[in-house]
């Protein structure tokens, strides 16, 4: 059986990054690894983020643009 990996750079989406991670968790088809890359969000993502610890890999950076996360 194949691998499935999503991978989800986020920027300041602090209202948002939890519906899509409640989306990925509920898929008929487990996903694998769910990695999460914060580009150097100023809001309060890291604390959503937080929720979801043991199930998703988060990295963070600074903030370099869409195409660097």
């Amino acid at each position: 059986m194949s691998t499935v990996c999503a991978i989800i750079p986020t920027y300041n989406r602090a209202h948002y990054i939890g519906e899509c991670l409640n989306s990925l968790l509920a898929q008929t088809r487990r996903i694998d690894q769910i990695i999460v890359v914060d580009d150097g969000s100023t809001d309060n993502t890291q604390e959503v983020l937080k929720a979801y610890a043991g199930q998703i890999i988060v990295l963070h950076k600074q903030n370099g643009g869409k195409a660097s996360a």
